[in-house]
């Protein structure tokens, strides 16, 4: 697969890659959850989308990662692309939670909402006040809870439940 499609020679992300879709292939967890620091997809006008992750993203959506949760934008956000069609003969993608906590100090209200598809993916933004985000799971639920400050108010709950094969 990434081998090959890195022309024959495995170079350092070809190589990175491969690990993390060996990685999500061989969990046994009932969730798979990949954290990284830079925003796959984000919506903020200051550092945003990370272009030169897009094969993180392939692999997750590959392999069936439920989420990836990032900082380093400086705000609360829940994207949930839709999902694209799977080429022919290829595996069909599952929907990945792209979640950002980076409010826990400076913050910064920039989300452009011109970037933002009018296909109801981005579930939850915001940048106005700090805030942080908990995960909880079981075997059945994964439960991405938004909290801002003060108080540490609930803001937004996504609940992604598991899918019995």
């Amino acid at each position: 697969g990434i081998a090959a499609a890195a022309g024959g020679g495995e170079t350092w992300e070809a190589a990175e890659l491969a690990a993390l879709e060996r990685c999500l292939a061989n969990s046994p967890a009932s969730w798979r959850v990949v954290v990284g620091h830079h925003p796959i997809v984000s919506y903020s006008t200051n550092h945003g989308s990370q272009p030169e992750l897009r094969g993180v993203r392939e692999v997750m959506e590959r392999m069936g990662a439920a989420a990836y949760f990032n900082g380093h934008d400086h705000n609360l956000q829940h994207v949930v692309p839709v999902v694209r069609a799977a080429a022919p003969g290829g595996t069909p993608a599952t929907a990945v939670h792209y979640v950002t906590s980076g409010a826990g100090s400076s913050i910064r209200d920039d989300v452009d909402m011109t970037l933002v598809p009018n296909d109801g993916s981005l579930h939850y933004t915001h940048g106005s006040s700090p805030g942080f985000v908990v995960l909880r799971a079981n075997r059945d639920v994964l439960r991405i809870m938004h909290h801002v400050v003060p108080g540490g108010t609930l803001a937004h709950t996504e609940e992604i439940w598991r899918v019995m094969s």
